[in-house]
Order: C-alpha cells, then structure tokens, then sequence
C-alpha cells in the first residue's frame, strides 16, 4: 500500500506543504485529506508479535464493494484481480505484519500524545497509514506515496521530516537502547517493503485500475459514514480491508 510527500515543520509552512503534497499524490494510491485512522483497528495481546490488523468494519467493506463496482465494474475487477497478484507475490511473514502494526499503534499514540491541533494530528495519522499500508505494495527500492518515489536510503530522514513533531516518537526508551519508535518504524516499513515482492507488471495493473476507479469517483469521493462522523473514500476502505491478506 505506498508513496510519501514532503513537509516543511513550522507554521502555515508546514500545512501549506502538505496541502501541496496532496494535490500532487497519484490517483493510484489517493487518502482523503482529512480521514482520521479509525477505519482500522489494532488487535493486540500484551505480547507484541500478537499484534495484527483488522480491517475496517464488514458492512463499510461491503458499502464500498458495491459503490466500486457500480462506478467501475471492470476498473474494480482489474484492482481485485491486481491485489490478488500482490498477495500472492508478497513473502511479508506475520511476525513483520505484528511488528509493523504494534509500530503503527505506538508511533498513532505518540502523535495524538503531542497535541499538534485536530488537523495536523488527522495530517499526521493519515500519512502514518499510509506509509504503513503502501509498504506492503512495493518493493526494496524504495516506497512510493502519491507520484513521489522515496528511495529506501531516504525513509528515515522522511519519517523524521513528518512526525519528528511527536516528541514521544523520537525519544529513546530510556532502558540503554538508542533505539526511537520512528527507527522502529521505519525499520519494519523497510524490512516491509523488501519482502513485498511485487512485480512491475503488478504496479502497473495497480496504478491502471487506482486510476479509472479515482475517476469514476469524483472530486469528493469522500462518501461513506465512518466513525465518529468523518467521511471515507470507498478506496481506500476497499483497500486498507487488503492489508491483512499480505501476511504469508
């Protein structure tokens, strides 16, 4: 699930580059502006490789299956039989997938823990599940989000540039590790991404089918009831319900 933008920290600069970034994102992997992440949930034990994803609610899935289907039928059979593909061609094992959802579980608290104001804290978190899910999609060269390839070499400068605004998520333990919870998450975004294994062929039917469906949505695809009142796109429901297919 993939592609990232780049911010400026501080004042209208930061939300001005965000809001650019937006616009610029491919239609192949379009977020909602303002989508808060409640469309997923954790499950979790008190051991962290416990930790898996569960998708948003069945009858949401359900809800945006058929508007994709009635606004594209064919676009939405080539995404479907895509993200076949991408699942099978994917080795992430369920441990990666536990240690990349307990990361997106820390690094989402640490965000909302900072009290960045309503719209940069929902900024934030959209772009979280974004780099969460567009890992599974890609593969070690680098990840994409939007029309923006961020080689690998690059992820951790571009984590920090994003939620290096998070105090909790760059400070260190305190047990002896030097180890930050953004150094974790990019590790096992990293480590993601190598094991997706997906084929350019697969990107392509990706990105044909992400394209006519974003379309035949509209400019306000935002559509759907999700909790606590916000709107979703069906798209990205529809996807996000993927992530846990990926695990081998």
């Amino acid at each position: 699930m993939s592609t990232f933008t780049v911010s400026i920290r501080g004042g209208s600069t930061r939300f001005e580059a965000r809001a650019q970034n937006r616009l610029t994102r491919s239609s192949r992997f379009l977020r909602p502006s303002c989508e808060a992440l409640d469309g997923r949930v954790l499950l979790s034990t008190t051991a962290p490789a416990a930790a898996e994803f569960s998708g948003p609610a069945p009858a949401l899935v359900t809800n945006a299956t058929a508007i994709l289907e009635h606004r594209a039928p064919r676009a939405f059979a080539a995404l479907q039989s895509a993200l076949a593909s991408a699942e099978r061609q994917s080795a992430v094992s369920p441990a990666q997938v536990s240690a990349l959802a307990q990361d997106e579980a820390t690094v989402g608290n640490d965000i909302n823990a900072a009290n960045l104001g309503t719209y940069n804290t929902a900024d934030d978190m959209n772009l979280l599940q974004d780099v969460v899910d567009y890992s599974f999609t890609n593969n070690s060269i680098g990840i994409h989000i939007g029309r923006e390839l961020v080689p690998i070499s690059h992820l951790p400068q571009y984590v920090q540039d994003h939620f290096g605004d998070a105090p909790a998520a760059v400070s260190t333990s305190g047990s002896g590790s030097s180890t930050t919870a953004l150094d974790q998450l990019t590790a096992d975004v990293t480590a993601v991404a190598a094991q997706s294994k997906v084929t350019r062929a697969t990107h392509v039917a990706l990105a044909r089918s992400y394209t006519t469906l974003t379309h035949a949505l509209g400019h306000n695809p935002n559509t759907m009831p999700g909790p606590g009142g916000t709107l979703r796109d069906p798209l990205v429901v529809y996807y996000d319900a993927q992530v846990g297919n990926f695990a081998k």
